[in-house]
């Protein structure tokens, strides 16, 4: 068996907190093994790589017009047990990032419009905020764009012991790239920039294992973006598809993406469309088209694959389930288990 928990939206729906589950490896099996109540709108869940710790941010803007994030120690049973927190330093935190060493995190503040960068301590408590970086401008969405909405942040290796930290702006239609150091401290006075269409509404993006190629998911405008990555931390836009099968007109908006262990396929989720598509990739980081699977339910904001790589895991917050799927090691396709289980609000699932 394996943990995985559950983040939810709390405010105006029945989900009470963060869920845990005792989960058999091929997935087909979940137990509820702990419902850990009074934790506001945990939206993301994150966890540390070498203790059992997770992060989560507290998506509201009630602390000083700031949001929360809060770090929890978990036993085997699934039980939470709060062992720091302290302010995002932004309204609305969306997303959490834990650099590979387990030493700093970077939180996104959407309605912020900013990102904050905290070191973690030896027992995975939050220590102290290293870097507070505030975007500023707008986009062409009179609705969705009016100021900055940083959405996410994804990290990449950028010289011996360096990296970049790179920020999806879904404001200001633009990927920033800062370097960062060791211990979280963000250089921000000359930042690498990558232009988007305008509208586009770039929400998260994620690297190969190699960092050579990346992919970002725009929200507004239901695209995926790839690009090449230069030894400078550089990005060059390579190609744009739409996540959307042809011919369709309905209202949708793309969520989450996540690439499999070998780098051969790319998974997209569409709120609205509903379903998963799958993209396989070629050598040179461009994506084909592969096929669309309903998910089961509506609004799948995030989903997960499984640690063995078999499964894949969808979230659909407005149905309040959560579906399973085979998936095909070789070929990348989905498939329907038919297992599914009811969970309030579901919006993010984290395997531990």
């Amino acid at each position: 068996m394996m943990l995985a928990f559950v983040g939810t939206y709390t405010r105006s729906t029945d989900a009470e907190g963060i869920y845990g589950f005792a989960v058999s490896v091929d997935c087909h099996d979940w137990q509820p093994s702990a419902i850990n109540e009074g934790i506001d709108n945990p939206s993301w869940l994150a966890r540390h790589p070498g203790l059992p710790v997770i992060y989560a941010v507290n998506e509201t803007a009630d602390d000083g017009g700031a949001g929360h994030i809060s770090a929890f120690s978990y036993t085997e049973t699934g039980k939470l047990s709060r062992i720091s927190g302290c302010s995002s330093l932004g309204a609305n935190p969306c997303h959490l990032a834990v650099s590979d060493s387990g030493k700093w995190l970077i939180v996104s503040n959407y309605t912020g419009g900013s990102f904050a960068t905290y070191g973690i301590n030896a027992d995975g408590t939050i220590g102290e905020m290293a870097s507070l970086v505030q975007h500023n401008g707008k986009g062409v969405d009179p609705m969705r764009q009016k100021g900055p909405h940083v959405h996410s942040a994804a990290l990449a290796a950028f010289g011996p012991g360096e990296a970049m930290v790179y920020i999806a702006d879904l404001g200001i239609d633009r990927v920033m790239g800062y370097p960062i150091s060791s211990s979280g401290l963000v250089d921000s006075a000359k930042p690498e920039s990558l232009r988007l269409k305008p509208g586009a509404g770039p929400r998260l993006l994620c690297f190969d294992s190699q960092e050579s190629y990346g992919y970002l998911i725009n929200e507004l405008d239901n695209t995926i973006v790839s690009f090449e990555r230069d030894r400078h931390g550089h990005l060059t836009e390579l190609e744009t598809v739409s996540t959307l099968p042809a011919g369709f007109t309905g209202a949708s908006y793309c969520a989450h993406l996540q690439l499999s262990a070998d780098d051969r396929f790319l998974y997209a989720s569409n709120r609205g469309h509903d379903s998963i598509v799958v993209f396989a990739t070629s050598a040179d980081g461009r994506l084909s088209a592969l096929q669309w699977q309903p998910t089961g339910g509506c609004h799948p904001r995030h989903f997960a694959l499984s640690p063995d790589g078999t499964k894949l895991v969808t979230a659909n917050r407005d149905s309040n389930n959560i579906t399973v799927f085979d998936r095909h090691p070789e070929t990348g396709l989905l498939a329907q288990t038919g297992v599914e289980l009811s969970v309030p609000a579901p919006v993010c699932i984290r395997f531990c």
